[in-house]
Parts: C-alpha cells; structure tokens; sequence
C-alpha cells in the first residue's frame, strides 16, 4: 500500500527558467543565464530579472560580468555588452559569445568575435567561423582579424593552414593575407604561392591567343601566306608559356579570368575596329588594331587585377555580354545597312560591341549573381527575342539578321533585370509555359484566318500569341499561391500530348476521307488543352502516377476498339479503316481512367500498372501463339484481343489483392543466384543453308 501511494504521487515541477537563473548566478556560472534567455525567449524578463537581483550577491567581478551578460542580451548595448565581455578575460563569457556570433545580427556577431580574439579558449570557435559558410563574410572576416590579435603559434597556424585550403573565398583569403602580413610576416615564405583556385589554365588561354594572333599577324605583315602556321605555333607556345609561369608565379583564377578575358575581348574589339576605320585597307589596320587591342586589354587587366573581385564565374559572364553585344550591334547594323552606310559600319558595331560588352561585363558581373532562375529567363529572352526577329514582318527581306539581334537583345535585356528582378522559378516556368502555349494559339488562329499560309498572318499571330503568353503565364504564375510541382508538369505535358495526338488522328482522317482540312487544329487544340491543364493543375493535385495510369487506359480503349473495328467491318487492312473507332476508343479509355484514378474513386496505381501489364502480356502472347497454328489474321487479332482481355483482368485481380497488403513504394529485390552465364558461338542450320549465332549457356542455377 506504501509502495502504491509513493508511486502514485505527482511528480515535482521542474524549476522555471528564472529559478535556474538565479541558481546559477547565485553560483560561478552566470552564463547559464544567457543560455536560457536562448533557449525560453517567453521567459526572458524573468531571467534578466533574476540576473538583477542577484547582482548585489555578488563580487565586484561578476557584477561586471552579469552587467555585461545582460547588455549582450539587448539589442541596443550588445555591441558595449560584447566589448565589456572582452575586456574582463572571464573565461564564462566564451559560451555567450560564441552563441552571439552564430546567431546575432552582423553587427553584434562581429563585436562578439572581437570579443573572443581576447581569449585564449577562442582559438577553436574563431577557428571553426573562418570555415563556416553559412555565417556573413563581414564575421568570417573579423575571424581572420582577432586571430591576429590573439597571436600565438596555433593562431599563426590556423591561418596559414587555411590559406592552404582551396576554394576559400577571395575576400576572406585577401583579409587573412592582411593579417599574417601585419602580425605574422616571418611566416609569408612558408605559404610558397598559394591560391585558392588555380588560374594557370586561364593565363593559358590569354597567352596562346595573345601570342598566337601576333605570329599571324607577323606572317601575314610580311605578305607570306605563314600566318595560319604563326597562329598555330603561336597558340601552342603562348599557352605552354603562360602555364608554366601561372605554376610558378601562381595567381587566383578570378584574377586570371579578368586579364584574360579583357585581353581576348579588346584584341577582337581592335580587330574590327581596325577594319571599320580603315576601309581601304581593312586588312592591314585589322591586324594593327588587333594587336594594339590586346596590348591595351592584357596591360588593364595585370594593372587592375588587384582591385577587380570577380571570379571565374564573372569571366565567362563577361565574355559572354561582350560576345552577346557585339552580336546584337553588328546584326542590326546589317538590318540597316542601307541607311547607316556600308560594310564599314558592321565592323565598327562588331568592334563596339566586343570592347564595351566587356567593360559593362567586368564591371556588373561581380555584383550579379546568377541564379538558375536568372539563367531560364535569359535563355526565355533569347528565345523570344529570336522568335521576334524571324517572325516580324519583312515584306519579302532576307530574314536572318534580325532574328540573331532580337536574340542578343533579349538576352542583354534579361541580364541587366537579373540583378533588380528576382522572379522565382515557378514565375519563370510559367512564362515559358504561357510563351509556348501562346505561340501555338496564334500560329493555328493565323492558320485558321489564311489556310494557304498566303500572307504574314500566320506569323503575326504566333508573335502576338507569344508575347500575350509570356505575359499571361507570368503573371498566373506569380499570383498562383501553390507553387506548381513536378507533377503539375507531368499532367501537363501529358494532356497536351494526347491532345495532339487526338487531333493529328481525325485530320488524317478526313484527309483520308478526301476532304479538305486545315493545318490550324494541330496548333489549337493541343494548345488550348495545355492552358486548361495548365490553370487547372493550380486547383488539382495529381500525382504523376495517376497521370500515366489515366492515359495507359486510353491507350487500351484505343487498342481494343481499333482490334473490334477490324474483326468487325471487312475490307483491306491497308486503309486505315480502324483509326476512328482507334481514336474513339482511346478518347473513351482516357475518361474511364480519369474517373477511375479521381479522389472520388480513387483506384489504386498498383491495380492499373498490373492490369495494363497483363493485357500486353496477355495479348502479345496469344498473338504469337495463334500465328504459329494459323496464318488467318482475324484470328491472329481475335486471339489477341482475347488474350489482352484475359490478362487485363487477371493483372486487375492480381492488383487489388496486392494493393492493401504493399507499400506505396515498391522494391525489386533481385534473387541470389550461383548460376554461371556464358555467350558461345554456334552455327544454325536453315533450309537455305547455315548461319552464324550463339547460344547461352547457364550452368548451376
């Protein structure tokens, strides 16, 4: 009875967060304190009222050190409260001030490892911060600095060995570089070149086409035709030179990236620019100006390299927008060249374009950082800037020049709202859905408006329906408040397909039939279906099983009443007599199994997956045996379709009595075997001879 009594009481209470507060304080372990105010925010007056009360318990010391304990828990005077901290050396200040550099605002997180700098226990946090990525560079950086304040030898060595690391970004390699300068500089030989990323194969590809373009334009100075062979020697030394000085004298990729990024792209500036100042002879001032192009560009880029904080990534965006510049400016001049005045100006654009694209790209690239994102809406640009320029009325003019122009401004375009615009990538998608689907509405309606395709309509159309879709889309897209999934995409692709399938079916039926019929129809219906789908999918939520499994019966519906019309109705098998009950059935299958696979019914995949298996099981096999004892083909079909019946309903069965007893994931496991398999070649004997085979042989199954 005792026994039951004692274990039937209520168990105490634990202590609220101010009681274990003020215990602590009352002790030697005051930032307990901060540890709790962390861990129960709700509780935070409490504790900071119980810190108060027992400040007066306490020696000078820890009201000092409670004082500061309290302002680091405030926002107004955590930076004070962090300084405090750092001056009074009490080794209870590391908890709170490790905490408040991981979770704090920049501000406070950077006074904090200031803060920890004064401490010789701060060597393992500091150390670890100068690693973490998720922490803002302006803390990983103040790392680097109270390392140096610290000094020591484990100091000096945590720097160094992360110096040593590769693919530290630039910004924290050049702060640590500072700090070992200012407070360690008898260990600087030790770090022998380091770099964080390798620029050799970058000065590589700056020195062969520096050197390369000077032997051609030495040999074809001289009137010889030995300027393609300089180019290629050249090439090859230029490169092998500037590797091997890169091993020697290493120097980080971003920096390599820049130099030769702005030699290439001024050389090629110079070229054209040469060549358009210099009509009467274009080739001679090509070469002048090229070469003095990439004097300019290699020169600026070993001057400005030190000041230039690009990367790797902002080389290739650079020589990109030069690329994409010169592109865009030499293709409109050619648009209009009648009224801008000859071949001259195309070179000028060129050269324009290669220089000044690369100036904008050195510049805004390092603050653009391309998001995949960004990436899908430059290439949407370019493609709708490229749709344009094909599609533009032109009254019977050469085509191409404005289609590679709208191309490059569309994608100038896209880059310069990368950085103010950040669309997110369901905005994005739904553009480029709505650009699709737009072009394909106005295609069939320019189509349906002039069959014969006798005037501009039907491009007119297409750009009007795109340029209305990638409005439309994005605009759905962004007020749509569940973010399409990858299942969205399944269905939607999937009703599109078999909208078109369907459509293609019945035009080539009537064309069958010898009547006249429209191409318009093969761009309407699919299109019109997809954008249903499309805004249905918002409200819907299919799985992407559900999808194949609505569209397996469709294509079931379709064989079976394609097989019946041939048992049924006699003729010759070569007219396609079967393709509209075909397109029927599969119309009929479709909607059996979306009724069958909705909410409402809800039939399990499994029982669908196992009863199309069985029916092309079933089918394909009653087939190959009906043909070896006959060569009669209905009943070659009527032995099919028997057997498909047969096997659909077994693997139905087969479906349903697994369903409830699987997981929605199934998984195959293989059997273990000890069977040996071998290939061995043999010759068959036929009635008109031998040929040559194999056979497999298993051994120990």
């Amino acid at each position: 009875m005792y026994l039951a009594s004692a274990y039937a009481q209520e168990a105490p209470e634990p202590p609220s967060p101010a009681r274990q507060c003020a215990d602590a304080a009352a002790g030697r372990e005051a930032e307990v304190c901060l540890r709790l105010a962390a861990d129960h925010p709700e509780a935070i007056d409490g504790i900071a009222a119980a810190m108060r009360t027992h400040m007066d318990r306490r020696s000078a010391g820890d009201r000092e050190l409670l004082q500061a304990l309290l302002w680091l828990m405030t926002d107004e005077r955590a930076v004070e409260g962090a300084g405090l901290l750092g001056t009074l050396r009490d080794p209870r200040a590391i908890p709170p001030l490790v905490a408040a550099a991981e979770s704090r605002s920049p501000a406070i997180a950077v006074a904090s490892v200031e803060a920890l700098g004064r401490y010789s226990e701060g060597l393992e946090p500091l150390s670890r911060f100068l690693l973490e990525v998720h922490l803002p560079m302006e803390v990983r950086q103040a790392s680097a600095r109270a390392l140096g304040t610290m000094g020591g030898v484990d100091a000096e060595d945590v720097l160094l060995a992360t110096l040593r690391r590769r693919n530290v970004p630039l910004e924290l390699r050049d702060t640590m570089l500072e700090v070992v300068r200012a407070n360690y500089p008898t260990r600087l030989s030790e770090l022998g070149g380091q770099v964080g990323e390798d620029g050799s194969f970058w000065l590589a590809a700056g020195g062969g086409w520096g050197l390369g373009y000077t032997l051609y334009a030495t040999g074809r100075f001289g009137q010889t035709d030995l300027g393609p062979l300089g180019a290629g020697s050249g090439a090859l030394a230029g490169a092998t030179t500037a590797y091997l000085v890169g091993r020697a004298w290493p120097m980080e990729a971003g920096d390599a990236a820049f130099v030769s990024t702005n030699g290439i792209a001024f050389g090629l500036g110079g070229h054209f620019l040469g060549r358009g100042l210099a009509p009467l002879d274009p080739e001679r001032w090509s070469l002048i100006g090229g070469l003095a192009g990439e004097t300019a560009g290699f020169g600026t880029g070993f001057l400005l390299r030190r000041a230039h904080r690009g990367t790797t990534h902002d080389g290739f965006e650079a020589a990109a927008l030069s690329g994409t510049l010169a592109l865009t400016l030499s293709s409109l001049v050619v648009e209009r060249r009648g009224i801008t005045g000859g071949e001259g100006a195309v070179d000028l654009a060129a050269g324009i374009g290669f220089v000044a694209g690369d100036v904008i790209g050195q510049l805004a690239a390092p603050h653009v950082k391309l998001s995949t994102a960004d990436g899908v809406m430059i290439t949407l640009a370019a493609s709708y800037g490229f749709t344009a320029g094909l599609l533009a009325p032109r009254g019977g003019a050469d085509r191409w020049p404005l289609p590679f122009a709208g191309a490059g401004a569309g994608a100038l375009a896209a880059y310069a709202l990368a950085a103010p615009v950040e669309l997110e990538p369901d905005v994005v998608g739904g553009a480029a859905l709505g650009v699709a689907l737009g072009a394909g509405l106005g295609w069939g309606g320019g189509l349906l408006l002039d069959p014969d395709d006798s005037t501009e309509l039907p491009e007119i159309g297409t750009l009007v329906g795109a340029t209305g879709g990638v409005l439309v889309g994005g605009v759905l897209a962004s007020r749509n408040k569940n973010p399409p999934e990858w299942s969205d995409g399944v269905a939607i692709v999937v009703a599109t397909g078999f909208a078109g399938a369907q459509t293609a079916g019945w035009v080539q039926v009537r064309r069958d039939a010898g009547r006249p019929v429209s191409n318009a129809p093969l761009l309407l219906v699919p299109s019109v279906v997809g954008a249903v789908a499309a805004v249905s999918t918002s409200h819907l939520d299919i799985p992407a099983t559900s999808s194949f499994a609505a569209v397996s019966l469709g294509l079931v519906g379709g064989y079976v009443a394609g097989v019946t019309n041939e048992l049924a109705v006699p003729g010759d098998r070569g007219d396609r007599r079967w393709l509209p009950s075909a397109l029927v059935g599969s119309g009929v299958g479709l909607g059996v199994g979306a009724v069958v696979m909705s909410p409402r019914v809800n039939v399990p995949v499994l029982v669908v997956g196992l009863a199309d298996a069985g029916g092309v099981l079933g089918g394909s096999a009653a087939a190959l045996g009906a043909s070896f004892a006959s060569s009669n083909g209905d009943v070659i079909l009527g032995t099919s379709l028997a057997g498909a019946t047969v096997g659909f309903a077994g693997g139905a069965l087969l479906g349903t009595s697994l369903a409830g007893k699987t997981r929605d994931v199934a998984f195959l496991v293989p059997p273990s075997t000890t069977a040996r398999f071998a290939v061995v070649p043999t010759v068959f004997a036929t009635p008109d001879g031998s040929v040559p085979g194999a056979i497999v042989v298993i051994d120990h199954w």
